[in-house]
């Protein structure tokens, strides 16, 4: 028996260093491939928690709005003169970095449109008012520029009734 044969023939199943770089690689791969899924997932994630923030602020803004309508003469908002200051004060007021209050990086309340409707005190019908915001904000953590719309009806005060003053 030749000596050669018996050395081949009796070989034990070993992994080579061929197979062994390409299964790392494969690994590796695959580390690689869970790693950028697990940045897409916090950053989805992070984009959440300011989208829920956002529509808090938006619903204060509303919320503003319904109490400033009663507390104009004419019970109804009637152009962005009677809504900027209110923005503006939001603003200020969730964009603070006081550690007792959330608060949101770069956000920006932009007035989009106010529309509202002139009171018909003849039919006695009420109106709204509709106002549309864009709400967005910058958080350089995450490279991201969101914007979250929004739209805002505020319903105005009935007018009195006009009475009609009678000839004498």
């Amino acid at each position: 028996m030749n000596p050669r044969q018996l050395s081949t023939s009796g070989r034990t199943g070993g992994l080579t260093l061929v197979e062994v770089l390409i299964a790392v690689l494969v690994l590796s791969l695959g580390l690689v491939a869970m790693a950028g899924l697990h940045q897409l997932g916090l950053r989805n994630a992070h984009s959440s928690y300011y989208t829920s923030i956002a529509a808090a602020v938006a619903l204060d803004l509303e919320e503003r709005l319904w109490l400033a309508a009663g507390e104009l003469d004419q019970g109804c908002l009637t152009g962005p003169q009677d809504v900027q200051p209110l923005i503006a004060d939001l603003v200020e007021r969730w964009s603070g970095t006081d550690p007792d209050r959330i608060g949101v990086p770069g956000l920006d309340v932009e007035l989009v449109s106010v529309d509202s409707a002139a009171l018909d005190p003849a039919a006695g019908r009420n109106y709204w008012t509709e106002v549309r915001v864009a709400v967005s904000w910058q958080d350089d953590r995450v490279d991201t520029d969101e914007v979250f719309p929004y739209t805002a009806r505020v319903v105005c005060a009935p007018a009195p009734p006009v009475q009609e003053e009678e000839e004498s």
